[in-house]
């Protein structure tokens, strides 16, 4: 972690208001050293999901990636009954936990000492830092984008698949997504502004999207981040 990016984290965790026990209750600029080494006892919200087999915390406050040590224990189990089996280490949930930050050696590690709550992550969840999230049905689907976390997840009731994101492309008005696994399956995402129906309700979307991956074309429709869906607040 470079200096500027130890100062914005210590200025997101002074954000949160007064830690419960601070051991330490500020850090000028100036006092900042290579080994400089600072905790901040607070509650934490955000994103927690594997990156390259260690698992992160993403704050929702900062949207700044914390790796994770759990100390209770718990979260590995907690986490299996929040997502499907085939999603295990993949797919992000959303969590409130207690703990410490630790800013050491240039290095950030936030210790969880007590699971407040762990909750299933879509659309409305309001830290969830996707760009598009496409959906269909028959056979039902789902595509979030992710750049925060470095993700394309594509669901189905039968598997989820993990995609490196990239950005995106823009060809004749279209915004398309392409991007291959790490078994180098790949997936492409087109998706296009104009009203969209799921065929299931009454819900109208701004976007339609089709989905390319392997053999499978599949069509549905596409919210994109801060959009509001009518009979949404």
């Amino acid at each position: 972690m470079n200096k500027f990016l130890f100062i914005g984290v210590v200025g997101f965790v002074m954000s949160c208001g007064p830690a419960n026990n601070p051991k330490q209750e500020s850090v000028h600029p100036n006092e900042i050293t290579k080994n400089a080494d600072v905790n901040y006892d607070f509650t934490l919200r955000g994103l927690y999901y594997a990156d390259q087999g260690k698992w992160k915390v993403l704050a929702c406050d900062s949207l700044s990636p914390f790796h994770v040590k759990d100390i209770t224990g718990k979260m590995d189990s907690i986490y299996k009954t929040k997502v499907s089996e085939n999603a295990y280490g993949i797919e992000p949930v959303y969590i409130r936990v207690n703990g410490t930050l630790t800013i050491k050696n240039n290095d950030t590690l936030f210790s969880i000492k007590e699971v407040d709550s762990v909750q299933q992550v879509n659309f409305k969840t309001h830290c969830l830092p996707f760009e598009f999230i496409a959906l269909g049905n028959e056979p039902f689907w789902n595509v979030q984008i992710l750049p925060l976390v470095n993700k394309i997840i594509f669901k189905s009731p039968t598997e989820t698949k993990e995609f490196a994101y990239k950005n995106s492309k823009i060809d004749s008005g279209k915004i398309m997504y392409e991007s291959a696994s790490g078994s180098e399956e790949a997936i492409k995402i087109i998706i296009e502004k104009q009203n969209c129906s799921d065929g299931m309700s009454d819900r109208q979307y701004h976007y339609s999207a089709q989905v390319i991956l392997g053999s499978k074309m599949l069509k549905g429709c596409a919210i994109r981040k801060g959009e509001q869906l009518p009979g949404n607040p």
